[in-house]
């Protein structure tokens, strides 16, 4: 059986799957996993849909994303050591002007490439998720993928004060379960809480239309790269896997 259930921020694609198969007394399987700091469209494969796991799999998928310009993390996402210094605030360009930048820039990501797999990743190495390695430190085997995008749009722009993006920040560290990090990363974000509270920054809203494998954290590292600016992304929803959208799924209890 094919089951669109929609994660939400700070679950586990990997949690999800095996309360539906608890619930429901079978095997359970899904077809790729979100982020904890992702929500959005799930795939869960039980019975004999099970087997074709790696046909549903490379079904293309739907994000909608934003990057939060200005701070920088060893994850590119807000589940992540804060490595970015507000000192280099000053370098941000007007909001505007960014969305220019922006609009220029997105058509040269359009079709086949390769793309690396992000070291924060559910990559498997030597039986473990290539996260493991790059939290303690350990370095593995780079590795690219063949990802095409079809539609790479800039859809909104707006600010966040500092005050916001802290609450934000702590309240999704609080609906994150298991071992990421979680007290190293907090104190990591604490310098924002020292800097006048009455800033802003940049947060550009995107949606793209890509294959299976896509990382979106390493497509929007990609993209601050190439205009040498900070950022890390901030919501990221998958709205549609393969033939399913967010009008398709339910809520796991």
């Amino acid at each position: 059986m094919i089951i669109p259930v929609y994660q939400p921020l700070g679950s586990s694609s990997h949690r999800l799957a095996a309360d539906i198969g608890a619930q429901r007394q079978e095997k359970a399987t899904h077809t790729g996993t979100l982020d904890p700091m992702a929500e959005g469209v799930l795939v869960v494969l039980t019975g004999e849909d099970r087997f074709q796991k790696s046909v549903y799999s490379k079904w293309p998928k739907v994000y909608e994303f934003s990057i939060l310009w200005g701070l920088t993390t060893d994850t590119d996402d807000s589940l992540g050591l804060l490595t970015a210094s507000p000192a280099s605030w000053h370098k941000l360009p007007p909001t505007n002007h960014l969305a220019k930048q922006l609009q220029t820039l997105l058509p040269k990501f359009l079709g086949e490439q390769e793309q690396q797999v992000h070291a924060f990743s559910a990559r498997r190495w030597q039986g473990q998720s290539s996260f493991d390695f790059a939290r303690r430190g350990e370095p593995i085997p780079k590795k690219t993928r063949t990802i095409s995008l079809s539609s790479f749009a800039l859809i909104h722009t707006d600010t966040l004060p500092l005050a916001t993006i802290s609450e934000e920040f702590s309240h999704r560290l609080t609906l994150v379960s298991g071992d990421w990090r979680q007290q190293e990363i907090a104190e990591t974000w604490k310098v924002l809480n020292t800097t006048h509270q009455t800033d802003s920054l940049p947060r550009t809203f995107f949606r793209v239309h890509c294959s299976h494998g896509t990382y979106i954290r390493q497509l929007a590292h990609d993209l601050t790269q190439k205009l040498s600016l900070p950022g890390i992304v901030w919501n990221l929803k998958r709205i549609q896997n393969g033939p399913y959208t967010l009008a398709d799924t339910e809520q796991v209890k």
